[in-house]
């Protein structure tokens, strides 16, 4: 967070601290953008509004793509200011998209293993089916194997007794769910980028309707 005056000194720096009382007005990052009147041209805007830019990350000498939002102060000539580092947010939101990603296909794997014990269950309602419960589970377990980790669905035979076609039914509906919440976290991801895309113009105003 950082906090300057409109004729661009800097008042509050949290972590530039060094900044604090210097005139950075005329500062221009690599591409030439003059941050910090740009930055008084949005704290003129009674919503504010962001503004992208290159600066100097903290931890090293790294040039970094920044989003800020600005915020004016007209009482006492001055504009706030907060910021994050898009490669930042990118990894975090790839942490999250991998995190998710693993949840759902333990989610996967332990409804599918809920399903096959309530199947056992219900085949030794019919022993008479024993053995043909044996040879199917060996099969079934495979499939499980290969379709959690490639998202393939069971295969269903025409043959097969009910029993076993209402667990793969049922495991069938589950891995679709996790492919469309999947499908979901993709969209949701490329309309993140396409709104940092979207920034690169320079400025944004926040206009709230």
């Amino acid at each position: 967070m950082f906090v300057m005056s409109n004729e661009g000194v800097v008042q509050m720096n949290d972590v530039q601290r060094i900044l604090i009382g210097k005139n950075i007005l005329n500062m221009e990052d690599p591409n030439g953008v003059k941050v910090i009147q740009e930055e008084i041209k949005l704290a003129k805007n009674p919503d504010g509004g962001f503004l992208y830019y290159q600066w100097k990350k903290t931890d090293n000498d790294e040039i970094g793509d920044k989003l800020s939002f600005i915020y004016g102060i007209p009482e006492w000539n001055w504009f706030i200011g907060a910021g994050v580092y898009i490669d930042d947010v990118n990894l975090q939101i790839e942490k999250l998209y991998d995190e998710l990603l693993e949840n759902l296909k333990r989610k996967i794997l332990y409804d599918a293993i809920l399903f096959l014990i309530v199947f056992i269950v219900l085949y030794f309602v019919f022993e008479k089916n024993y053995k043909r419960f044996g040879i199917a589970s060996d099969n079934i377990i495979s499939e499980l194997e290969d379709s959690v980790f490639s998202d393939k669905p069971l295969h269903i035979e025409e043959n097969e007794f009910k029993e076993l076609k209402s667990f793969k039914n049922g495991f069938n509906k589950i891995l679709k769910s996790k492919q469309e919440t999947r499908a979901e976290l993709e969209a949701q991801r490329k309309r993140f980028e396409k709104i940092i895309k979207g920034t690169r113009t320079g400025t944004w105003a926040w206009n709230i309707q």
